[in-house]
């Protein structure tokens, strides 16, 4: 079996599956770290998105604080919640992640760690932590069923939380919980009702992590927490009903055009984005936005596009534009149209520095109508 860390990390590319050094590079600097399988290290937290983890476990529980992590996996979260409180149980089922892990924070120098090597199901939550008395519980669920095929709801997952929460939080007032960033936000307050906070993580310009933060007793709206490396874009979801947001004048040209990334379109704060940020939402169901400025804590959520002509959306436009711009990015939003078919309709191959976008504009003094946006970066 190989067990190394360069071992594994051959094996990782020879696959082109991960790249563990990018991922968890204070690990891979640590001689003798020990991987017991290429899907562990595949699935595991980045340090990034683990670390911002630990911030809030530390807001909640306090830097002295006690937090149990009772899906310990390869151990990358309970290494960072080590880091930020007082002291951490780890729970791993694996016999195998859990020498791992055990192995590897002792190289680490991480000594604030209680281990156990138990299954959490109904039942057995008070028996694994024993006299460990946490501030905070942490869940991680496996996403996928006994074939290896990906799951998405909650019952579903390993451990079911939704036949745990009670059972957990009659022992701990709170509960930190990640799941799929493919998850419905909505659903899952709908169904664990104590949301307190929904924190939607972004990575590297992608939508890494959904976390939910329960609190035994709350009844309240939740709080939906965009995070983007120290960047946070906070809002309830009745703020996003109540906004009114502007849209595009005919009788003006804007300089830039802002692209959401995609935790920030998770997150849904559509009229937010345009009424915060002062930019012109370009139609109800066009979630992109037209301004006059780049504001700087809007760069960490999205793209900014510089904007060179707007024309209308017809067939000789689109073939007048692909004459124009033989080589190009092309995206299709809110129009009967993907992407690559309006790419086909243009004649364009992908490349070169221009980016046609073709939308729907609601304009605030004009019909809505259908156009092609072109810019570049």
């Amino acid at each position: 079996m190989k067990n190394s860390f360069a071992d594994i990390l051959r094996d990782i590319e020879s696959q082109g599956a991960s790249k563990m050094e990018g991922k968890v590079p204070q690990w891979a600097s640590v001689p003798g770290i020990s991987l017991p399988s290429r899907l562990s290290a595949e699935q595991c937290s980045s340090a990034d998105t683990a670390l911002r983890k630990a911030e809030t476990a530390a807001r909640i529980a306090g830097p002295q604080g006690r937090v149990a992590d009772l899906t310990g996996g390869l151990g990358v979260d309970s290494w960072a919640f080590a880091g930020a409180v007082g002291e951490v149980l780890y729970n791993e089922r694996d016999a195998a992640l859990f020498q791992a892990a055990q192995h590897n924070f002792a190289l680490l120098g991480v000594n604030n760690v209680v281990f156990r090597n138990q299954e959490l199901r109904p039942g057995n939550a008070a028996s694994i932590l024993g006299d460990f008395e946490p501030h905070l519980i942490y869940l991680d669920p496996a996403r996928r069923d006994g074939t290896g095929k990906k799951v998405f709801l909650l019952e579903d997952c390993t451990p079911d939380i939704t036949a745990l929460k009670d059972e957990l939080l009659a022992i701990c007032p709170h509960i930190m919980l990640k799941l799929s960033p493919m998850a419905d936000a909505t659903m899952i307050c709908d169904r664990l009702a104590c949301v307190k906070e929904i924190h939607i993580v972004e990575s590297g310009g992608e939508c890494k992590e959904l976390l939910c933060i329960l609190e035994k007793g709350f009844s309240a709206e939740p709080l939906t927490i965009l995070e983007s490396g120290a960047a946070r874009f906070e809002f309830r979801a009745s703020e996003e009903r109540a906004c009114e947001c502007r849209f595009p004048e005919t009788s003006r040209e804007y300089e830039w055009l802002f692209v959401p990334g995609s935790a920030a379109m998770k997150a849904g704060a559509f009229r937010l984005i345009a009424h915060r940020w002062e930019m012109n939402k370009l139609a109800p169901s066009t979630h992109l936005y037209f301004c006059d400025r780049r504001d700087p804590a809007a760069e960490a959520f999205g793209k900014y596009w510089h904007v060179s002509e707007v024309r209308p959306l017809n067939g000789a436009e689109m073939r007048r534009t692909g004459k124009d711009f033989p080589r190009c990015g092309v995206t299709a939003r809110n129009i009967p149209m993907s992407s690559e078919a309006l790419r086909k309709k243009m004649g364009s191959a992908e490349g070169g520095e221009a980016h046609i976008f073709g939308v729907e504009i609601a304009w605030s003094d004009a019909p809505a109508g259908r156009f092609l946006i072109i810019s570049n970066s």
